[in-house]
C-alpha cells in the first residue's frame, strides 16, 4: 500500500514538472493576454460534472486580441461533452449576455498533449481593454467509483481528479476554485493551501500571480448516490407522415454506470428501506416530451410496461417511466418509448418557399448521458437532397428505408453524435424534407382559417335570421363562399380586408329560430355602421375564429415609430375593409414578425385557498382554508365546498350538458326537477329558475328552489367557466310550496386534460339552505351541500356509459320537437317550413343578380347577404335550443335590450347591458344582486387624491402598491422556452388614485387643472405620468383612476418610448394587464382570473397624450363579457382586495425581459365612498 502511494505521488510530481518546464516554451506566444480574475465552480451533485468558469481578461500586448484560448489536460479532454461561452455586456440591472463562438483549435507546441478551444470575441480587445467571459463546460464519466464494487446496503463513493489551479496558457493574477459536493460526507481531499471545506463546498484559493500552465493535482473522495444513468446507445426514429402526423420511436440501452453491485439483492430490504438498502440505485426516469403528444407507449422485449405516468399541459408533457426492476451498478435495461405528434407543430416554411422540420436534438430522459445517439428522420416519398442544421458538430449521411411492398423506398436523414448530455437538447432543422411534394395544409403556420359560419342579419320586420356560408381567412383577407371552394382559383362571393382598425367582440351564446349560435361581431372603428355579425355552431369554433381574426388584426399593426398626431381619424382613409374579388396585392406584415400568444395559465403567484378534507364517490372534496382553525375543525355556517373529478368527455360536450335545462338533465342531475330561463340578459348571462326534488333532502325538509344569475365564458385553452349566484327578480317571486335557498357563490370550471379527450371538472357551492337552526344543525347543511356536489360523480358515470358517443344536449329528433311544442306552435312551424323554400329561391335569384353588380372595394357590410330576409331552417344535425322554451314560447327579453334590427354604435350593447342591471336594481326592482350597495352624494374632487393611500392594508376603501414579485412576466429567453419569471420591480412609482362617480363618462383625467399631473406641469418639473382610467358605465358611471410617475427620461426605456409616441393600433397590441383578486369570493376570482391579457384586443381604449403624460381610458362597457364580470365584481366590491399590474408586452429579444410599468392594490372599495364629480 505504501509503495502504491509513493508511486502515485511520484507521478503527480512528474506531471507537475512537465507542465512547468514546457510552459516556458509556449507562454511567450500568449503573453499579450492576462487574466485579472478567474473563478471556477465545479458542480459534483450528479454524475454529470458541470464547470462554470468566469474569466476577466485584459489585453496587455501591443496588438488587438480577437480570441481567448481555453486549455484542458488530456484526462479531461477525453471526457469533454460540451463547451459554451458568453460575454457579459453592461453593468448591474442592465447586464446582458451574448453568445460567443467556441471551436477546437491546436497549438504547435502544446505541453503534454494539452487540448485547446478558441473563444471568438465580439470585438477585438485593444491595449488596456478588458472583457468578462462566462464559460460552461461539461465532463462525463469523470467520477471514478471507489470502491469499484459495493453491496446493496453500502453508499457509493467516487474519486474526482482535477487541479487546484486553473490550467491556462495565460498568466492569472488571482483565481479561486469552488467544488460543490452532493452531501457533507467527504472521505478525503487534497490540501493545497489555502483550502477550506464547509458544509457542501470545498474551496481552493484564492491564489495570486500564477504563471501560465500552472497545475496542482487534487483528488476528492466523496459520496455520490445520484443515479449514474447512462444510455449506451439511443436510436430515435422520426417518421414524417403525409397525413399530418409525426411518429417518434426511441430504442434505449440503459445501464447504471456507478459502482458495480456485489452480493445478493433483497427485494424485501429494498422495498422496506430503499433509502438505506439501495441508496445508489434508481427505479424512476423522467422523459420530457413535446406538448400535444398522443398515442404514447412504453414497452420492452417482453411486452408493454404498465408502470408509467403521463402528465401533459400546453407547454410540455412529462412521461415518468419505471423499469421492471430497480437498476443497481452494472445492471442494464432495454426498452422502447413511442409517441405521436401533430406535424403542424414542427413543420415550417422558409422565406424561399421550402419546407423544413424543426425538432429537438438529444435525449428526452433527464440527467442522462448518451454514449452514442443516432437520429433517423424518415422523410416522405419524393424528398430529395435533405440536410440538417445542428448548432454543434454531428455526423450526417443518407440512407433508404423500405417498408412492406415498398419498391422506391423513403429517404432517411441520419445524424450521429457521441457523448451527448442534456444541454445538447436544442432544436435542429431538417431542410428539403418535402421537396417535390404539394404543400400540406397546416392552417396554423400558414395563417389560414376556414370553415362554415352563419351570417346573422335582421329582416325588415326586425327578426333575426341566419345564412350558412363558407369562410376562409388567409393572411388578412376574409373571403365568403356559398359552398366550399374546390380550388384556390375559385372566386369568392364577397371578401373583406382585415386590418388594424378592425375590432372583434364576443357576443356569447344566442338562440335564433330554435338554433343555438355562438356569436361574434367584426366592426370598423372608423365607421360605426360597418360591421359583420357571425355565428359558429360551437363555442370552441367561435373561439378559434376570434383568435385567428385577432391575430390578423395584430399582424397588420402599423409602425409604432410614426408620430401619433399623424394618425388622427380625419387623416385616415374612409374605409379599410373593401377589396375586389381579385386581390392582386396584399398588405405586408406590419411591425411584428410574429404573434406570440400568451399561454393560458395563471400569471400571478398566490397560495391556494383550498384544502382537501375528504374523498367521496371518487371525488376529492375541498373547503376554503379560511374555514379551518388550528386543528382543522372549524366550519362556517355556510362554507364554500368544492368537488373535483375527472370526466371522460371533452369540455365542449360537458359544457353543453351542464348548460342544458331540458329533459336530458334528468340523466345525471338527481337534484334537478324542473328549470326555466326567466330572462336572457345577453349572450353570456341569463336569469334561471331551478326547482329541486325533495327525495334527496332529509326527511321532513320542504322542497327548495333557486333563482340564479348564470354567467359563462370560454378560455383560450378550452377551459369553460360557469358561475352562479342568487338574485331577486320581479318576474319570478317565491313559489308556493318551495323555500327559496340562497346560493352565495357557485359554479363549474371545466379544464381539458389528456389532449382534450378528458376534462377536469371542479364544482363549487356556498349555499344557505334557509332552514331553522333548531331543526337542522350546521353539519346536516354541509352534508346536503356535499350530496349536491356528488352530481359530478353522476356526470362522470353518464359520459363513461356513453363511451365517447355523446349526443348534443341541444339537439333532438323531430319527434322530441313535437312533444315539447304545443300543437299551435307545430302548425306554425310546418306552414313556415312550406313557405321557406319559395322565399329562399327568390332570395337566391336576387342574390345572384346582386353579385353581377358587385364592383370595386367593399366594407364588412358587403359580406352580409343583402337580399336574404329569411332564416335557414335547422338541419337534422344542427343544434336546436330547447332550454329557452317553456310552455311553447320563448322567455321575454329585457325591455331595455335594443331591437336586433337597429344598427347600433359599437359601445351601445354592452353599455346598455350594464346600465340595465343598475336600472333594474334601482328603479324597476326587477333583478337585484344580493350584494348591491346603497349610494350617497358626499365627497369633493381633487384628481389624484380622492382615494386615500394605506400601505398597511388595514384601511378600507384605500390604495397601495402591490408586490411586483407576485406577478409573472416574460423572461429573457421567453421566445425560446416560453418561461415566465417573477417581476423584480416596476418602472414607475404609483403616486395617486381616484374613485369617482358621475352621470357621464369621465375622460382625460390628466388634463384636469386640479389633477396631480397638471400641478407638476405647472411647476415645470420633468416627471412623466402614466394614467390608467378604468371606466364602468351604467346608470351611474364609476371611474377608477391610477396615477404613475416616471422619474427617469422617457428615452432611456425604448419600448415605453415607442408605446407613448406610437399610434393607437400599436398601443392596443402591446398594452397588457395582469389582474388578481387576492381576497374575495370564489365566484369573483373565477370571473376575473389571473391571466395576462392584451386589453386593447378585448375592450375599447381611448388614448390621451399631453405634454407630460399619457392616459389610457379603458371602457369596460365596450364588451358584454367584461361588462358582465364588472357588474358581478361591483356587487362584492367592499369585500374584495384587487391587485393589478400594467406593462407593455415585449415581442422580440431586444424587448425582453419585460418590466412592469406599475402595480396597484385596491382594498375593499366602497361604492358609497366614491367621490361625485
Amino acid at each position: 500500500m505504501a509503495r502504491s502511494t509513493a508511486m502515485k505521488a511520484a507521478g503527480i510530481i512528474l506531471a507537475l514538472l512537465i507542465f512547468t518546464s514546457l510552459a516556458l516554451a509556449v507562454s511567450s506566444s500568449n503573453n499579450q493576454i492576462q487574466i485579472l480574475n478567474a473563478e471556477r465552480r465545479i458542480d459534483l451533485s450528479s454524475h454529470i460534472v458541470k464547470v462554470f468558469l468566469t474569466l476577466k481578461v485584459e489585453n496587455v500586448g501591443t496588438t488587438p486580441a480577437s480570441e481567448i484560448l481555453l486549455a484542458f489536460p488530456p484526462s479531461q479532454a477525453d471526457h469533454l461533452a460540451l463547451v459554451k461561452a458568453q460575454a457579459a455586456i453592461g453593468k448591474k440591472k442592465k447586464k446582458s449576455y451574448v453568445h460567443l463562438d467556441v471551436n477546437p483549435t491546436e497549438l504547435p507546441d502544446a505541453p503534454n498533449g494539452t487540448k485547446y478551444f478558441s473563444i471568438s470575441l465580439l470585438n477585438p480587445l485593444s491595449l488596456g481593454e478588458t472583457a468578462t467571459l462566462e464559460v460552461l463546460y461539461i465532463l462525463t464519466h469523470s467520477l471514478e467509483p471507489f470502491p469499484a464494487e459495493i453491496s446493496q446496503s453500502e453508499s457509493q463513493l467516487v474519486y474526482f481528479r482535477d487541479s487546484a489551479l486553473i490550467l491556462s496558457p495565460y498568466h492569472i493574477k488571482q483565481q479561486t476554485t469552488f467544488i460543490k459536493t452532493p452531501s457533507t460526507k467527504v472521505e478525503s481531499y487534497t490540501r493545497v493551501e489555502p483550502t477550506k471545506f464547509a458544509g457542501r463546498e470545498l474551496k481552493y484559493g484564492p491564489y495570486e500571480d500564477r504563471p501560465p500552465y500552472s497545475f496542482s493535482p487534487v483528488i476528492v473522495h466523496l459520496e455520490n448516490n445520484s443515479p449514474f444513468a447512462v444510455v449506451e446507445e439511443l436510436l430515435r426514429e422520426v417518421e414524417i407522415s403525409h397525413w399530418g402526423n409525426l411518429q417518434i420511436t426511441e430504442h434505449y440501452k440503459l445501464v447504471h454506470a456507478g459502482a458495480r453491485h456485489k452480493g445478493v439483492f433483497s427485494r424485501v430490504d429494498y422495498q422496506s428501506r430503499p433509502s438505506f438498502k439501495g441508496a445508489s440505485s434508481f427505479k424512476h426516469l423522467l422523459a420530457s416530451l413535446p406538448p400535444r403528444v398522443h398515442s404514447v407507449y412504453y414497452r420492452d422485449e417482453i411486452g408493454n410496461i404498465s408502470s408509467s405516468h403521463l402528465r401533459t399541459d400546453y407547454r410540455k408533457s412529462e412521461l415518468e417511466i419505471e423499469p421492471r426492476y430497480p437498476l443497481f451498478g452494472g445492471w442494464n435495461a432495454t426498452f422502447v418509448i413511442g409517441y405521436g405528434l401533430p406535424l403542424e407543430d414542427f413543420l415550417f416554411e422558409s422565406p424561399d418557399g421550402k419546407r423544413y422540420l424543426n425538432f429537438s436534438f438529444g435525449c428526452p430522459l433527464a440527467q442522462t448521458v448518451v454514449n452514442k445517439l443516432t437520429i433517423k428522420v424518415v422523410l416522405p416519398e419524393g424528398s430529395k437532397d435533405p440536410s440538417a442544421a445542428v448548432p454543434f458538430p454531428v455526423e450526417q449521411h443518407l440512407e433508404t428505408k423500405y417498408s412492406y411492398l415498398d419498391v422506391v423506398g423513403r429517404t432517411v436523414l441520419v445524424l450521429e453524435k457521441k457523448n451527448v448530455v442534456p444541454e445538447h437538447i436544442t432544436p435542429f432543422q431538417g431542410f428539403n424534407v418535402l421537396s417535390g411534394l404539394l404543400k400540406m395544409d397546416v392552417s396554423q403556420n400558414d395563417c389560414k382559417m376556414e370553415g362554415w359560419l352563419y351570417v346573422i342579419r335582421s329582416n325588415r320586420f326586425g327578426l333575426q335570421f341566419s345564412r350558412k356560408r363558407y369562410f376562409i381567412l388567409q393572411e388578412n383577407y376574409l373571403k365568403c363562399y356559398k359552398t366550399r371552394p374546390v380550388s384556390q382559383e375559385e372566386e369568392p362571393l364577397r371578401s373583406a380586408n382585415i386590418d388594424s382598425y378592425i375590432r372583434i367582440t364576443d357576443n356569447g351564446r344566442e338562440s335564433i329560430n330554435r338554433k343555438v349560435f355562438f356569436i361574434f361581431t367584426l366592426y370598423n372603428t372608423l365607421k360605426d355602421n360597418d360591421q359583420l355579425k357571425l355565428g359558429a355552431s360551437s363555442s370552441e369554433d367561435a373561439g378559434k375564429w376570434i383568435r385567428s381574426l385577432q391575430n390578423a388584426v395584430v399582424k397588420e399593426c402599423p409602425n409604432p415609430e410614426k408620430e401619433f398626431m399623424s394618425f388622427s381619424k380625419k387623416n385616415r382613409p374612409p374605409s379599410r375593409f373593401g377589396s375586389s374579388k381579385r386581390a392582386d396585392s396584399k398588405r405586408s406584415v406590419g411591425y411584428y414578425p410574429f404573434l406570440q400568444n400568451e399561454a393560458v395559465t395563471s400569471d400571478v403567484i398566490a397560495p391556494s385557498t383550498w384544502k382537501i378534507f375528504g374523498c367521496q364517490n371518487g371525488l376529492r372534496l375541498f373547503k376554503e382554508t379560511k374555514d379551518w382553525d388550528s386543528r382543522g375543525r372549524h366550519w362556517d355556517d355556510n362554507p364554500a365546498i368544492m368537488a373535483v373529478g375527472v370526466v371522460d368527455g371533452t369540455p365542449e360536450a360537458i359544457f353543453r350538458t351542464l348548460m342544458s335545462l331540458g329533459a336530458s338533465r334528468s340523466e345525471w342531475d338527481f337534484c334537478f326537477y324542473r328549470g326555466s330561463v326567466v330572462e336572457h340578459l345577453d349572450g353570456h348571462t341569463d336569469i334561471l329558475h331551478k326547482k329541486l326534488y325533495s327525495n334527496w333532502l332529509p326527511w321532513g325538509m320542504r322542497r327548495r328552489d333557486l333563482l340564479l344569475r348564470r354567467y359563462w365564458r370560454r378560455e383560450e385553452d378550452g377551459t369553460y367557466v360557469i358561475l352562479y349566484h342568487s338574485v331577486i327578480h320581479k318576474k319570478c317571486p317565491p313559489q308556493k310550496g318551495y323555500v327559496r335557498a340562497c346560493l352565495k357563490s357557485g359554479g363549474y370550471v371545466i379544464t381539458p386534460v389528456n389532449q382534450g379527450r378528458e376534462s377536469l371538472v371542479k364544482h363549487m357551492l356556498a349555499i344557505d339552505w334557509k332552514f331553522w337552526k333548531v331543526y337542522l344543525r350546521p353539519p346536516s347543511a354541509r352534508s346536503i351541500t356535499i350530496r349536491m356536489l356528488e352530481r359530478i360523480a353522476a356526470l362522470r358515470e353518464l359520459f363513461r356509459a356513453k363511451s365517447g358517443n355523446h349526443p348534443s344536449d341541444f339537439s333532438s329528433s323531430d319527434s322530441s320537437v313535437k312533444t315539447m311544442l304545443p300543437q299551435a306552435g307545430m302548425e306554425d312551424i310546418e306552414s313556415e317550413d312550406k313557405g321557406q323554400q319559395k322565399f329562399e329561391q327568390n332570395a337566391d335569384l336576387k342574390e345572384n343578380e346582386a353579385e353581377k353588380t358587385n364592383s370595386g372595394r367593399r366594407r364588412l357590410m358587403s359580406l352580409n347577404d343583402a337580399s336574404d330576409e329569411f332564416f335557414d331552417f335547422p338541419d337534422s344535425n344542427e343544434e336546436i335550443d330547447f332550454d329557452f322554451l317553456e310552455n311553447g314560447r320563448y322567455p321575454e327579453k329585457s325591455q331595455e335590450q335594443p331591437s336586433s334590427h337597429i344598427c347600433q354604435h359599437r359601445l351601445s350593447s354592452a353599455a346598455v347591458f350594464v346600465k340595465k342591471l343598475h336600472d333594474l336594481a334601482v328603479q324597476k326592482k326587477g333583478c337585484i344582486d344580493f350584494q348591491e350597495l346603497p349610494e350617497d352624494e358626499n365627497g369633493a374632487t381633487s384628481y389624484g387624491s380622492t382615494l386615500p393611500k394605506d400601505s398597511t392594508y388595514s384601511l378600507p376603501c384605500s390604495w397601495a402598491t402591490a408586490e411586483p414579485s407576485t406577478f409573472l412576466i416574460r423572461g429573457e429567453n421567453y421566445l425560446k422556452d416560453s418561461q415566465k419569471i417573477k417581476a423584480k420591480g416596476s418602472l414607475m412609482q404609483m403616486v395617486g388614485a381616484d374613485w369617482l362617480r358621475s352621470d357621464h363618462r369621465e375622460d382625460d383625467l390628466g388634463s384636469r387643472p386640479e389633477s396631480i399631473v397638471q400641478k407638476y406641469a405647472a411647476q415645470g418639473r420633468p416627471e412623466f405620468f402614466f394614467v390608467v382610467n378604468i371606466q364602468v358605465p351604467g346608470a351611474t358611471h364609476y371611474t377608477i383612476g391610477l396615477y404613475y410617475m416616471l422619474k427617469t427620461p422617457l428615452e432611456e426605456t425604448p419600448l415605453l418610448h415607442s408605446f407613448v409616441h406610437g399610434d393607437d393600433a400599436f398601443r392596443n397590441s402591446r398594452f397588457k394587464l395582469i389582474p388578481n383578486i387576492s381576497k374575495g369570493s370564489w365566484i369573483v376570482k373565477q370571473s376575473v382570473g389571473k391571466k395576462a391579457c392584451l386589453v386593447g384586443q378585448i375592450l375599447e381604449i381611448h388614448y390621451f397624450r399631453g405634454k407630460n403624460y399619457l392616459e389610457v381610458d379603458i371602457d369596460v362597457g365596450s364588451s358584454t363579457v367584461a361588462g358582465g364580470v364588472m357588474s358581478l365584481v361591483l356587487g362584492y366590491l367592499n369585500n374584495l382586495v384587487i391587485e393589478m399590474a400594467f406593462l407593455v408586452q415585449g415581442n422580440n429579444e431586444e424587448e425582453l425581459p419585460e418590466i412592469l410599468l406599475g402595480t396597484c392594490r385596491l382594498n375593499n372599495l366602497d361604492v358609497s365612498k366614491s367621490v361625485p364629480v
